[in-house]
């Protein structure tokens, strides 16, 4: 009997942490400001959990928002190490390359693609960074990509700027 009242003990103090870490980000996601009260509240979530992947992608967030690419970099590489998420990846992408890390930059948006090939924003933007190189089989790359993107029915659904971007950068690289 003992046992199971420490059982229950035990369930009651976890589901009391993430009720507390969430109720932080809930109030952090609203305030949605880059305030240091919001930091607080995200690093206050962190601290009741530190598995709380979401938290660290925020607070990457704001540091992006504020052009403090090491220290978003910092926080998306902490949220991939609890979760693979394709958005994590995204912005720890573009991170690396405002840092000018193209080939940081590269091997994130691969891991994105390996997890959900048919991002197409993803893949055009793996394809931009290849075309800035003078490498004929990264440009071959980036032609290959853009190709399969413009193939696909799914592309129907983008927007047609998204699409105009695509059919630019695919002719830009010689593409027919």
């Amino acid at each position: 009997m003992k046992k199971l009242i420490f059982k229950l003990f035990l369930v009651s103090i976890i589901i009391n942490i993430n009720a507390n870490d969430k109720d932080m980000i809930n109030k952090a996601i609203s305030l949605n400001n880059n305030s240091k009260e919001e930091i607080a509240l995200y690093l206050k979530a962190i601290e009741t959990n530190p598995k709380n992947d979401i938290a660290y992608y925020n607070l990457g967030c704001i540091y992006f928002d504020n052009k403090d690419y090491k220290n978003a970099i910092i926080y998306f590489q902490k949220s991939l190490s609890i979760k693979k998420d394709p958005d994590y990846y995204y912005n720890l992408a573009l991170s690396f390359y405002y840092l000018k890390d193209d080939v940081e930059a590269i091997k994130a948006l691969k891991e994105l693609l390996k997890i959900k090939p048919k991002d197409y924003e993803a893949g055009y933007f793996l394809s931009y960074i290849y075309s800035l190189t003078d490498n004929i089989n990264a440009k071959n790359q980036a032609r290959f990509i853009l190709k399969s993107i413009l193939t696909s029915r799914e592309i129907q659904l983008y927007e047609v700027d998204f699409i105009e971007k695509v059919k630019k950068l695919y002719k830009d690289l010689g593409g027919e």
